[in-house]
């Protein structure tokens, strides 16, 4: 299980990604993913992200 300092974290991460990334499609997302050996695996799209950080912060929040 992640600490609250982990998931606080990745919330952050993930409205970084969502707000800055998003924004210039999914092609500039791509190295990222490569980098961590996941290159086959398609990145959110922005309202994805979206949801995904409330399933986060509702975990952070319980």
């Amino acid at each position: 299980m992640l600490t609250k300092r982990e998931l606080a974290t990745l919330l952050a991460a993930l409205c970084y990604w969502r707000e800055e990334m998003s924004p210039h499609g999914r092609a500039i997302m791509a190295p990222y993913f490569r980098q961590l050996r996941l290159g086959r695996v398609r990145p959110l799209h922005t309202g994805e992200i979206a949801r995904l950080e409330r399933k986060l912060l509702a975990l952070f929040q319980a």
